[in-house]
């Protein structure tokens, strides 16, 4: 038992002692594995183009806009700004009434002063009854006092009229009185000099006096003149008996005062505005989107004034435009001012004017009034309000009217065309092609078109196609009330179209003109019905339509799948790659390959001769079932390395039209559910470590 222990110790102390390396284990072995497999169909082949489906067959579609000719490029609303430099047009003053009375005690002291004794004793007798008074000739009085300040301090007056009772309330009666009306410290003639004549006791006389072109001020006195007064018996004497002078002063407008102003329009004006740089154009509405309408007022008034500016010809459902704004009074000598605006979103400004009879003209109107304050203030004719109001950045929703007439000519213009981008190569005769220029109308204005000539050109292989002489015709005009566009179609002959489309053309040359409008009638209509709303234009397109009936001679098409290899790139020895296709196309044809790197660079590709076959049809030439075939091609391990280090890879076809169609030689018609399967599959001998 000793030995035996002392033997499997060596052995361990031996082993552990030395450590023996061993490889791993390597083996090769043939897999196969399945690398892309996809499918395409009729909407991967145009994919990028424009195509319609029409039921189970494809129409390939190209539209290309031309021109577009909106409201914005008629009409601009543009105004002469509203300037006016407006003087106070009326001043207007309320009919007042002045009451003076001349007592007996006023007179007698006036004959006192003038050294006629009688006056005195008449003062000295108040309260008495004298039994017999002589007649009393020549007497004179004044001037006395008659205060009109609380009316007014001055005033030029323009029109009025004084209406001047006199009423005799003396116990004697009146043979005659002369006085005259005078301002006190204004010199000049008399403001009227009266003569009365007959006034006896407890009775009156009126009289009117025109006042127009008289400056009256608020401090009058009266100068009686000469009164001759009848004797009497039995007389009672009572120095506050007058004669009343009661002095009605109305219809008064002045060209300047300082006075308590009744409230008033100052300002009234009312003008007809014009749009500018029209041209020919004649409208009768505009239905505003947007705008502002900005004002600045100046005023030299000392006075309070309420400003209003009305466009009375713009409106908003039972709304009339209207902006309002209050100028503080100015300083004597200077000028105060105010700006304001206001949104003319939404209106509807009719453009006939104020009696209906014009076009591009709005009316509006200018008003400044002034409100009663109970204080006097001092205006003038001379006082003025200057305005200035701009319609700014005014933009249409609608017009209507006349929208004049132009020729624009579109000159040489070009399109890009893309629905043949993915035909390399190759020819391409279709069966039927349809070429059009349609005009979407959505302006209600009739128009021409004028086609020069049209031109094919395929830069790729120099091919070029042209047509001319095509004729010329009319756009009809879209229709309001309900809004409808109008479209007009202008075929071109289909052989024409069919010769321009066959050389797989990627750009289109056009010369055309567009003609829009009528002349106006000698004498405008104002009942003129061309219109534009805004967002709609005329607008014309080159359409291409085409049916995919066709015969084809190695007609490239190609797409690009992505390529993932990453499993593979460094294990690979060596293999076969093999395309398993199955095609449900009635076309046969080639297939290549080209491998591309991640910078898109090709670096290898495989070409495969009459790989693909096409798919059976039956009599009316519709594809029954798919059709298989494949290619297989071997890969050296150099070879191999290569295109594993693929990221994309593109399949190229070229297809070609079978001769033995039923009848010969017919076209083909490629229907919308017709596709291509492709399957790459690597057979490789892969070594495993």
């Amino acid at each position: 038992m000793i030995r035996i222990i002392s033997i499997l110790s060596f052995i361990t102390i031996l082993f552990s002692g030395c450590e023996k390396i061993f490889e791993k284990p390597r083996w090769d072995t043939d897999i196969k594995a399945p690398l892309i497999k996809t499918t395409l169909g009729v909407d991967d082949i145009l994919k990028d183009t424009s195509f319609k489906k029409d039921g189970d067959t494809i129409k390939l579609i190209s539209r290309q806009k031309i021109y577009d000719l909106n409201l914005d490029s008629l009409v601009k609303l543009e105004i002469v700004p509203f300037e006016k430099n407006v003087k106070l047009s009326t001043l207007k003053l309320d009919s007042q009434t002045i009451v003076r009375p001349i007592t007996l005690g006023e007179l007698a002291r006036e004959m006192r002063k003038n050294g006629d004794p009688f006056g005195q004793f008449i003062l000295d007798n108040h309260g008495q009854t004298m039994p017999f008074i002589p007649a009393m000739t020549n007497l004179t009085a004044g001037p006395l006092d008659v205060d009109i300040n609380q009316f007014f301090e001055y005033a030029e007056l323009i029109t009025g009229t004084m209406v001047i009772k006199i009423e005799n309330q003396l116990p004697l009666n009146i043979a005659r009185v002369q006085f005259e009306l005078k301002n006190k410290t204004i010199p000049g003639p008399p403001l009227t000099n009266e003569t009365y004549t007959g006034l006896n006791s407890g009775t009156s006389q009126t009289n009117t006096v025109n006042l127009a072109g008289k400056t009256i001020e608020g401090d009058l006195v009266v100068n009686v003149q000469d009164m001759d007064i009848n004797g009497g018996f039995n007389v009672p004497i009572d120095t506050s008996d007058a004669i009343i002078i009661t002095m009605t002063v109305k219809n008064v407008t002045v060209s300047a005062a300082t006075a308590v102003f009744p409230a008033q329009d100052v300002v009234n004006e009312k003008a007809e505005t014009p749009l500018i740089g029209m041209g020919e154009v004649e409208l009768n509405l505009a239905k505003i989107a947007k705008g502002r309408v900005k004002a600045i007022a100046y005023s030299t008034a000392e006075d309070t004034v309420y400003f209003t500016y009305k466009i009375s010809s713009g409106t908003k459902g039972l709304d009339t435009f209207t902006v309002r704004t209050k100028i503080p009074p100015a300083l004597p000598g200077q000028t105060i001012s105010k700006d304001f605006s206001a949104d003319f979103d939404g209106y509807d400004l009719d453009l006939t004017g104020k009696l209906r009879d014009k076009v591009n003209t709005f009316y509006s109107e200018l008003t400044a009034r002034i409100e009663y304050t109970g204080k006097k203030v001092n205006l003038t004719l001379d006082d003025s309000i200057y305005v200035v109001v701009t319609l700014e950045n005014a933009e249409p929703s609608y017009v209507r009217g006349y929208l004049g007439r132009d020729t624009i000519d579109l000159g040489s213009g070009s399109i890009d065309i893309d629905i043949f981008k993915k035909i390399e190569s190759g020819t391409l005769n279709f069966e039927t092609v349809n070429i059009a220029l349609v005009v979407e109308n959505g302006l209600g204005i009739p128009g021409e078109y004028f086609i020069n000539n049209l031109t094919a050109t395929n830069t790729r292989t120099g091919a070029i196609e042209q047509i001319n002489g095509i004729p010329p015709g009319f756009i009809t005009a879209a229709t309001d009330n309900p809004y409808t566009p109008a479209i007009t179609i202008v075929n071109l002959n289909p052989a024409d179209a069919v010769r321009l489309l066959n050389i797989l053309p990627d750009k289109i040359t056009y010369n055309v003109k567009l003609a829009y409008g009528n002349p106006p009638t000698p004498a405008p209509d104002y009942s003129d019905d061309d219109f534009a709303y805004i967002g709609t234009s005329l607008n014309p397109y080159l359409d291409i339509e085409l049916p995919l009936s066709l015969k084809a001679n190695q007609l490239a098409l190609s797409d690009t799948v992505d390529f993932v290899s990453d499993n593979f790139k460094t294990s690979v020895n060596s293999g076969t790659f093999t395309i398993h296709i199955d095609n449900g196309f009635p076309l046969s044809g080639d297939l290549k390959l080209y491998f591309l790197d991640q910078g898109n660079v090709i670096i290898d590709s495989v070409v495969t001769n009459g790989a693909i076959l096409e798919a059976p049809v039956n009599a009316q030439n519709r594809v029954t079932s798919k059709r298989p075939s494949k290619a297989s091609f071997f890969v050296s391990e150099a070879k191999m390395q290569n295109m594993l280090r693929a990221r994309k890879v593109i399949f190229k076809v070229s297809f070609t039209t079978n001769p033995n169609t039923n009848p010969p030689n017919s076209y083909v018609k490629i229907y919308s559910d017709y596709d291509i399967d492709f399957k790459l599959v690597g057979d490789f001998n892969y070594t495993i470590e």
